[in-house]
């Protein structure tokens, strides 16, 4: 058997053992990680608006609800919400106990900066394990926003949650048009 044989053999039997381990972890063997539920944390950002730096902590309630690796999220304030869309990427060694995920904030267009919404993206990485409460959400996004008149805004925010619910939301898992 030549070496480029050897190659072919092995490459094609990791390919199906790769196939194997994702169906199983997706098929049944393992139960995937659900994010579903309410969860509690903060919403840390850092910011420059119109030439002043600024720090802000927010306090909304989180609900997720996931359905395969599409999630929709709300951020309740109690007096509005903002609803962005995500996506899950379980992680290799643990498909079912953590993963990272990437959101949008849902009124995010492709003009930075622009009038009526502020724009927000991020990543997040996750840990829970399927049918238990505990669970966490941590992870960073950046966001821009127009403001009003010259005091545009640019900056970051840091995620932090744990799970205090294991319910099923009412939340789109898209951005209504």
């Amino acid at each position: 058997m030549t070496p480029f044989h050897r190659l072919v053999l092995v490459t094609g039997a990791l390919a199906v053992a790769i196939g194997l381990a994702a169906g199983r972890a997706h098929a049944g063997g393992i139960p995937p990680l659900d994010l579903s539920g309410t969860w509690t944390g903060v919403v840390k950002c850092k910011s420059l608006a119109g030439g002043v730096k600024r720090k802000v902590t927010l306090t909304p309630i989180m609900r997720v609800v996931q359905n395969g690796s599409a999630l929709g999220i709300v951020l309740d304030y109690g007096t509005g919400t903002n609803a962005y869309i995500g996506t899950f990427v379980p992680d290799a060694k643990k498909p079912d106990a953590k993963g990272e995920l990437a959101i949008l904030y849902c009124k995010t267009n492709d003009r930075v900066g622009d009038d009526p919404d502020f724009d927000e993206l991020g990543r997040m990485s996750v840990k829970a394990k399927p049918g238990e409460l505990k669970g966490t959400f941590k992870g960073a996004s950046i966001f821009s926003d127009p403001g009003t008149f010259t005091d545009t805004e640019a900056g970051t925010c840091k995620w932090s949650y744990k799970r205090t619910a294991l319910d099923m939301p009412s939340v789109p898992s898209t951005c209504a048009p």
